[in-house]
Order: structure tokens, then sequence, then C-alpha cells
């Protein structure tokens, strides 16, 4: 398939106008007809059709035009890295789980930069869920993502940050007046808990299930600070990372006295990747300057 006609067909998708999309590519009305009649013919089917004096895309057109602008834009982004390690630029595209952001990663990136402040580094940066920077890696929009679901696909760096997980409850809950707390005492509560495609959800089911079973679960939401704010409302208790906290919760944050839940978050990046000089230095950094947290505890139990 043609790049170029890749090009001409997005263009007139927006333009809408042979005329237009020519004039803006600098080419001619009859190479822009070729390019969409020769990848209509390779993909089998319509994708602009003449409405009144204008085009527009039929179905098939909609959704190609998707995958083409992407396929468009990764290739675009690959020319402009390529040529800011040309012109001694190098960009470091980093993903992360959000409540990195809060603290841990911009210390890690500022510290980074007066270590290397001889280098012309620049940074992109991508906040998702797991799943979410996943796909992000896969698509090559980043470079190196920060989460803690690991697979054979990806190469760890190592543990850069251990995140605790901890109970809440509202500030009149029953649970407030005990000396100690185990999660075996939690399970006659309802619970607000997480969807299935949670990541924080899998961290804290076997604990629940080694503690005699499964709570009854009142709400299932996919955001911590959601969570917490249904507990707020008196609707539930919930495990949730502590992170997700701030003053304007109104919780009881309480230390559970038989667990020590929470995970590890690992910096990693694909096998197959090319790793520049630069990125292995940060690698390397951020290996060499963990969180306190993964220092004070060598281990979750």
């Amino acid at each position: 398939m043609n790049l170029i006609h890749l090009r001409y067909f997005v263009e007139l998708a927006h333009s809408r106008s042979y005329a237009v999309a020519a004039e803006r590519m600098l080419t001619t009305q009859p190479n822009i007809s070729y390019a969409i009649t020769q990848l209509e013919n390779e993909l089998g089917v319509t994708l602009v059709i003449k409405n009144g004096r204008t085009n527009k895309l039929t179905a098939y057109g909609k959704q190609f035009l998707k995958y083409a602008e992407g396929t468009l834009k990764t290739l675009d982004s690959g020319v402009n890295a390529i040529h800011r390690s040309v012109q001694d630029h190098t960009v470091i595209r980093i993903g992360f789980l959000r409540y990195l952001g809060s603290e841990y990663l911009p210390r890690l990136v500022v510290d980074f930069q007066k270590e290397f402040e001889d280098y012309n580094i620049e940074f992109e940066f991508e906040t998702s869920n797991s799943a979410g920077l996943h796909e992000a890696m896969a698509a090559n929009r980043l470079d190196v993502i920060c989460c803690a679901n690991l697979n054979e696909k990806y190469k760890d760096h190592g543990v850069i940050y251990r995140q605790k997980f901890t109970l809440i409850v509202p500030p009149d809950h029953p649970l407030t007046k005990m000396e100690k707390v185990t999660l075996r005492d939690t399970m006659k509560y309802p619970y607000i808990y997480y969807v299935k495609n949670n990541g924080i959800r899998n961290v804290i089911e076997p604990y629940l299930k080694a503690a005699g079973g499964m709570p009854d679960i009142k709400y299932e939401l996919q955001e911590e600070r959601v969570v917490a704010g249904f507990v707020s409302a008196g609707m539930g208790i919930a495990i949730v990372p502590h992170e997700t906290l701030s003053s304007r919760v109104n919780v009881t944050e309480i230390e559970l006295a038989d667990v020590n839940m929470g995970r590890d978050i690992h910096m990693i990046l694909t096998d197959s990747q090319d790793v520049s000089p630069l990125l292995k230095e940060l690698l390397k950094f951020a290996a060499e300057h963990p969180d306190k947290t993964v220092i004070e505890n060598s281990e979750i139990k």
C-alpha cells in the first residue's frame, strides 16, 4: 500500500474536495483520483462517494480513515524522532500510572535532568491504567512504561516504587472503635469494589479469599478516587492505594493488623526495543534511585 496514496486519502477525507486536496498536497486532481481508485481496488470496497457538490466517506471509508491516520501519525512520529536524534536532541517518552505523577515521576525526571544537564533531552508523558500503557507501548507511542503488570513481552528493569494499600471507612464506622482490625473483621460490612479489568482488584482479591471469602460487594467502580468518594458518602468500606487519599476525601484510614497489602511498580520496555543511550541511562538512574518505600520494605507480604 502506497503511503502517498494514504496521505491523499486522508486529505480528501478532511477537505471533501478533490480540487482542495490536490492544492493542499501540491499535486493534480487526477493523481488524487488515481490514488483513491488504487486504494479501493486493493481493499475491495468503496471509500469515497459523490455527495452533491462535495464528496463524503462511506462507512468503510470512515473505518479506514482511523487506521490511515494512525499509521501516518506513527510514521511521522518515527521520522521526527530520528530527525531529533540526528540533531543531538533526544526525546524520551514515558508512560505511567496516574498517581506516580503526583510526586515520584516529576522528582525522578528533575533529578535525572540535573545529572545530565549537558544533554539536550526532552520528555513526553502519557498517563493511563496498565492496560492503556500496554496498548500505547505496543503502538510505539512510548519508550518505557511504569506499571505493575508484567508479561513475557517485557524486559523488567527493576522495582522503582512500592504502592501500599490501606483500608478506608466512613468516619463514624464501627471499625474505627477497634484497637486492631484484621481483614476478616471487615467481611461483615459491604464493600465498594473494583471492576474486573482493574489491576487493583487482582491484588486485593486473593487476600480477601484467604481471609474467609468474598464480602458483600455493594458497588463496582473503575477509579480509585471514585471508590474513596463512595466510602466518604457512607456507602461502604474499601481497600485503596494510599496515594488515593487526600484532605478532600472525608474517610478514616485504618491499618490492617494481619496483612501488608500492596504491589510493586516496575519500569519496563519491550524485549525487541532499540534502546537509545540516554534511555539506558534513565533506566539505570531509576534503578539506582527508587522511591523510599522500596528501600524501607524489601517485600510486600
